[in-house]
């Protein structure tokens, strides 16, 4: 059963407040999606293990329909999407720490650290991240230490190279502008996020410089921090997985090295 997140194997079918849950592996490049059991968490989050949710940000279908109520131009639509699919991320950012407290969705109480990176005011032990891109959002949960996590979608971008070398470190640019013309999109997006996932979960913000420390970038590469030069302590400390929930976008995930495995979760509807 063909998806836009992919081959889907077995499907069963399950809500969860109008949503679908379905599981893909921890394999690093395999994923595998399946409806959950309704109404509650398809598995326990253990101490030693992530969890990874992707959702669609443009569900209900009833936030199209209001799109076209409200707005007659193609700019006062596009604002007005965006701002409905933040409006979600929010509420489903909600709707699920709230299943891991086992509260009620409006219970949720949320704080801003000193950098911007939210954390929950009373955390019970567990920690998470979010980011957003076009109509998909990630969520990483956690009871093992911080986390970070980010997400693109995939678009060419005529500055790429400038960004690159303004921000990234030498050779970061360097790997990138050595690949063929085609792939350097896929690989700028790539040591983008990866970087990203490691400052959100620092919780450092712009006061950790992109170019401070370096990621592997190669296609064929592991996620990899290699080195920092600002806090060289910090790459014994940290992990990366990619994540590949849907075509055309790239994510990232930054956890502490004591977890041990990344279980990832597809929210549709």
């Amino acid at each position: 059963m063909p998806t836009r997140f992919g081959a889907a194997a077995e499907v069963v079918p399950g809500t969860l407040d109008g949503y679908a849950v379905r599981h893909v592996s921890s394999d690093v490049g395999r994923y595998y999606w399946r409806v959950a059991s309704p109404m509650r968490l398809p598995r326990p989050l253990a101490a030693d293990t992530t969890h990874v949710w992707c959702a669609s940000l443009d569900e209900p279908p009833i936030a199209h329909q209001r799109l076209f109520e409200i707005a007659r131009d193609a700019e006062r639509v596009a604002r007005e999407r965006d701002r409905l699919r933040s409006v979600a991320a929010r509420g489903l950012l909600r709707m699920l720490l709230a299943s891991y407290l086992d509260i009620r969705p409006d219970h949720v109480q949320l704080r801003l650290g000193a950098h911007g990176k939210p954390h929950l005011s009373n955390p019970q032990g567990l920690q998470f991240n979010v980011s957003h891109a076009h109509d998909l959002a990630l969520y990483a949960v956690t009871r093992s230490g911080e986390v970070g996590v980010d997400l693109e979608h995939v678009r060419p971008i005529a500055s790429n190279l400038r960004i690159a070398k303004r921000f990234f470190t030498p050779g970061e640019f360097e790997a990138i502008v050595a690949l063929p013309e085609q792939e350097r999109d896929q690989a700028f997006f790539r040591c983008w996020t990866r970087k990203e996932a490691y400052v959100k979960a620092r919780g450092g913000g712009l006061s950790i410089p992109l170019d401070e420390f370096q990621v592997e970038v190669e296609p064929a590469s592991t996620a990899t921090l290699l080195r920092s030069t600002s806090a060289p302590e910090e790459v014994a400390r940290w992990q990366l997985y990619d994540l590949r929930p849907a075509p055309d976008f790239i994510g990232a995930v930054c956890v502490e090295r004591h977890v041990h495995q990344i279980a990832c979760w597809m929210w549709a509807r």
